[in-house]
């Protein structure tokens, strides 16, 4: 899985299974751009690498937690309508 297909990802309409295999894909990016310095570079500002996968990662985890992609939690009133998992796209 790339960065690209996570990006074309509509974190609120697509399936929980989707969502998570994203998360685990990205995670470990992340911590492999970290593992190799990617997170301290630019006079500790990041690489661009880095600083897109973390603004994918903090949105892709915001969704996973039934959040906005500005923090503010959803209503549980709300339906998402959300794919179910047996139409996953991933």
């Amino acid at each position: 899985m790339t960065i690209q297909d996570i990006k074309n990802l509509d974190f609120y309409k697509c399936s929980l299974q989707d969502l998570n295999k994203a998360h685990k894909a990205l995670t470990s990016y992340v911590d492999k751009l970290i593992k190799y310095g990617h997170s301290t570079a630019n006079s500790f500002k990041g690489s661009d690498q880095y600083r897109e996968a973390k603004k994918l990662h903090v949105l892709l985890s915001r969704a996973r937690g039934n959040m906005d992609a500005d923090g503010y939690m959803i209503g549980r009133n709300i339906n998402l309508e959300r794919l179910p998992n047996s139409k996953s796209v991933l």
